[in-house]
């Protein structure tokens, strides 16, 4: 995949294709009867630096990603499906060399890893389970812990370049602000954090009600004290919770109308009174507001310093690849 958002890309996340998994069954073939009989080897897409990709994870992968293909002209099916399928080969290759070169630095622990795999048992809906998830995974729950850990192992690399010291200097700041005048003019823009307590679509009225009960109730207790992004993180229905509800800086466009429209109106500061949006319940804070008008100058050099990480990466990448042992097929 591309490297076009560092800090915020999905690299680590982005396939849901496997390391060791196997094909759904075996083929039959002429054991001696009485022994049981030897499952069929995997057919074997990609490996990289002994990471193995399966055919039938690709497969299952472009399954996926080929819904909805009904709306593709017909005579364009067979090029879509011939750049998706490289699509997910150049992601698992970058995928396995990051995991690769993690591994090699040690930057995980035995009891981080098992924190991890618990964290991430933890944070699934309330309708799935592990034992689930591993079932459906083409390699079972061996490939599930690999996918996990994997990602993990990647994160924690990406996140020493973020701690890397960049030097922004003026003139870049300067040089940059020239080439892009137009193209640094924003909207008002507002920095918010939130808790959602979500509706799910088969909710009736009385469900609901206690859902907005439940989120009045918190939102009393941060009014009398209570820590906003402790309770965010304990409550909260959205993903941001890992972070205490954060949302980062948001222009209008970018959210929902009716959290858009409290956002923007609320005071500074203020918790404001449970909103309903199709996902459910939410109360916001804002934190800071900024006028329209052009980037300030902190924000170019975070915009730059970013640019700057993500070319280290590719640095890395590039390097990592001329030196690893890449192989289609079952020629291992």
């Amino acid at each position: 995949m591309t490297l076009t958002r560092f800090g915020t890309h999905s690299l680590a996340l982005a396939i849901a294709v496997s390391v060791l998994a196997q094909d759904p069954a075996p083929k039959p073939d002429s054991t001696p009867q009485g022994e049981p009989p030897k499952p069929a080897e995997p057919k074997i897409e990609l490996t990289v630096n002994g990471k193995i990709l399966t055919r039938a994870a690709v497969d299952a992968q472009m399954e996926r990603i080929m819904r909805g293909s009904e709306k593709i002209p017909p005579h364009q099916i067979g090029g879509v499906r011939k750049r998706e399928r490289r699509k997910i080969l150049e992601r698992f290759t970058e995928w396995a060399l990051l995991v690769c070169e993690a591994e090699r630095r040690n930057l995980t622990t035995p009891q981080e890893e098992a924190k991890e795999l618990q964290r991430a048992k933890d944070s699934l809906p309330p309708d799935r389970t592990w034992a689930q998830l591993a079932e459906e995974a083409p390699g079972g729950e061996e490939l599930l812990r690999a996918e996990v850990l994997g990602n993990f192992k990647v994160k924690k690399l990406i996140d020493t370049f973020r701690t890397n010291d960049v030097v922004i200097t003026q003139q870049e700041l300067d040089a940059y602000r020239e080439r892009n005048k137009k193209r640094l003019q924003q909207p008002e823009r507002v920095t918010a954090r939130h808790i959602l307590i979500k509706v799910e679509k088969d909710d009736d009225e009385s469900v609901k009600a206690e859902k907005k009960k439940k989120l009045d109730g918190i939102r009393k207790q941060i009014l009398d004290g209570a820590d906003f992004g402790k309770m965010a993180k304990e409550h909260s229905d959205c993903p941001s919770k890992e972070n205490g509800g954060e949302l980062g800086m948001f222009a209008r466009g970018r959210m929902a109308k009716p959290f858009a429209d409290a956002a923007f109106s609320q005071e500074l500061n203020e918790v404001g009174p449970v909103i309903e949006t199709q996902f459910g319940y939410h109360i916001i804070q804002v934190t800071e507001k900024l006028p329209a008008g052009p980037m300030r100058n902190e924000d170019i050099k975070k915009r730059l310093e970013q640019q700057k990480r993500q070319q280290a990466v590719k640095d890395l990448l590039k390097e990592l690849r001329a030196k690893a042992t890449i192989t289609y097929g079952n020629s291992r």
